[in-house]
């Protein structure tokens, strides 16, 4: 069985002082953290459309490859402000509050249960020696996918998965000393080298780009056994994971356009 855990927000209804679309921007609402700025909408959140690449025949076309390309959010706004020194002030926290050198989550008011990941990328033009103004900024979302909040599950899967999706995390704890293999019937992640004690917490860890074993918190990547489908171990709809040595525990975000 699986349930769902949110481990950002407790409360998930709309606050009746923000905009319907205003955005939370690792962990940030703009309309809260700087005086006189409000959003006034945002366009990129629509369903994309997919690259296809085809050859031609004779009748038709045979299609190559299908990628998904990146997704760009354009934040339209306004900041107001009775002082216009003070308002390029507040438009100066509002650069320093977007400017990031990774990717963050971002949800939207009215839409809580979505979750993108993105950094700021570039901004229209913004006017000086005004009481008020409007301009834009964009979000690059490297990963154009909308995530939900995260899942957890003692080794069946069930949602929405249309693309290649890997688990957050997959935990077992070792209930008797030995080897450990972790499959879904397909797929197996190994470590047959190597004896673990009772109790030992083995994390299958996919949150960095590469993954990582660790034990009891300690990066044990060398423990892998070679042949295992480590880089390719994908979750599916219906799907059942199973431990040879411990019960699971598994964290996975379901994914849509």
């Amino acid at each position: 069985m699986y349930h769902f855990e949110d481990t950002t927000i407790r409360e998930c209804r709309r606050s009746p002082k923000l905009p319907n679309s205003a955005m939370n921007y690792d962990g940030i609402f703009f309309e809260e953290a700087i005086k006189g700025y409000r959003t006034l909408s945002v366009s990129g959140r629509e369903m994309l459309a997919v690259n296809l690449e085809v050859d031609n025949i004779n009748v038709g076309s045979v299609i190559a490859n299908q990628t998904l390309p990146p997704r760009v959010l354009t934040i339209n706004y306004m900041i107001t402000n009775n002082d216009p020194e003070m308002i390029m002030f507040n438009y100066r926290w509002l650069m320093e509050y977007v400017l990031r050198e990774n990717d963050v989550p971002i949800y939207f008011n009215d839409e809580r249960d979505l979750i993108y990941k993105g950094r700021y990328s570039s901004t229209a033009d913004v006017p000086g020696d005004s009481y008020s103004f409007i301009s834009s900024f964009d979000i690059y979302c490297q990963d154009p996918r909308k995530h939900t909040r995260i899942f957890e599950t003692d080794g069946y899967i069930g949602g929405r998965l249309p693309f290649k999706t890997r688990p957050l995390n997959m935990s077992v704890t070792i209930a008797r000393q030995g080897p450990l293999t972790i499959t879904d019937g397909v797929k197996t992640i190994s470590m047959s080298g190597t004896n673990f004690k009772i109790g030992d917490v083995v994390e299958v860890d996919f949150s960095e780009r590469w993954g990582r074993i660790l034990v009891n918190g300690v990066n044990k990547t060398v423990l892998l056994d070679l042949t295992s489908d480590f880089e390719n171990f994908y979750l599916h709809n219906e799907q059942i994971i199973t431990s040879s040595n411990g019960p699971i525990t598994i964290k996975y975000r379901e994914v849509s356009m």
